[in-house]
């Protein structure tokens, strides 16, 4: 589960830094009770930028409020520590994402919760208060992904401590939370992601303890790859979903998959070498990475051989190809 700050309920609504001030200590205090759970609190690059009163932005309102320790607290968390979603977004700049007012917010944290959560996954927003346009529970997000096809998304939205507190309590008994072993982190991703086929052995045992932060990373990673493998046209190529897959994760300097060198191909031959269910071997270089910090790698059949073929995952662990 992963909660996006809203910046979008940044919108010059405050009269003074007071009042921000305000405002912004109850947004880390939900923060708080966030990584008490070891779940992930994003936030936009942009959000300092972000309309605060009617002449100051997010960064200069902070300022503004001369309080030594807060201003360091929220500009080191706004401008190093994040975490921050565009590091591996999910959506893209082509993506047409609206909120209920039809205002385009691609780009937007409330756009990658909503995305995300077309993904299978639990993401919500936390959103500043007073906001008349955000100030309420569920927001409604509307993907249009042509002029005749749109899908409304709704994305559970926080304002105020309490509510999140009871929320969070409630849900402490939900699948993701219950999730508490590497054996049951496999147990509901074969359960969840039905588009893959996961080898007997995915995951080497006493490999590390277990970690919720690289549960969620691993579950991410096999939620893109869940949807890949259905985004094959009859004549074995990729239709248009799959090609932007692809673009967005497979391709670039920060891909969140890659194949192996050349060099580690030739050296670890035999440990990037696995056993499909039945026995066959098969070579799976491809993988995808997590940096959390160790490294671990999801290793899977890419690209396959048949569109048909079924996507292995056939290795979750730490990263094999150590130097």
């Amino acid at each position: 589960m992963a909660f996006f700050l809203n910046e979008l309920s940044l919108h010059g609504q405050y009269a003074n830094v007071a009042d921000l001030k305000k405002a912004t200590k109850v947004i880390w205090q939900c923060g708080i009770e966030i990584n008490k759970r070891n779940d992930n609190f994003y936030c936009h690059h942009q959000l300092s930028s972000s309309p605060a009163t009617h002449n100051l932005n997010f960064k200069e309102a902070i300022l503004q409020t001369r309080d030594t320790n807060f201003i360091r607290t929220v500009l080191n968390w706004i401008a190093k520590s994040g975490p921050f979603w565009e590091d591996k977004r999910f959506h893209s700049e082509d993506d047409w994402l609206e909120d209920e007012s039809k205002e385009i917010i691609t780009g937007s944290s409330l756009a990658e919760a909503a995305w995300r959560t077309t993904q299978g996954k639990k993401n919500h927003t936390i959103s500043f208060e007073p906001s008349q346009l955000f100030n309420k529970a569920p927001l409604e997000v509307i993907w249009k992904r042509s002029d005749e096809d749109e899908q409304v998304i709704e994305v559970k939205n926080f304002w105020q401590i309490d509510s999140l507190k009871d929320f969070l309590k409630n849900d402490k008994n939900n699948d993701e939370t219950s999730v508490n072993t590497w054996q049951d982190l496999i147990r509901q991703c074969i359960q969840q992601y039905t588009n893959l086929t996961f080898t007997d052995d995915v995951m080497p045992k006493n490999i590390a303890p277990f970690s919720k932060g690289f549960a969620e990373k691993i579950k991410e990673l096999l939620a893109i790859l869940d949807e890949l493998n259905v985004c094959f046209e009859k004549n074995g190529s990729l239709n248009q979903c799959g090609q932007k897959i692809i673009q967005d994760h497979f391709q670039g300097d920060k891909a969140l998959f890659t194949d192996e060198s050349k060099p580690n191909k030739r050296k670890y031959k035999k440990e990037l070498t696995f056993k499909k269910p039945g026995g066959e071997e098969i070579s799976c270089p491809f993988h995808g990475k997590i940096k959390f910090g160790r490294e671990f790698r999801i290793h899977f059949n890419w690209p396959k051989e048949e569109p048909t073929e079924p996507l292995y995952i056939v290795y979750i662990g730490p990263k094999i190809t150590k130097h």
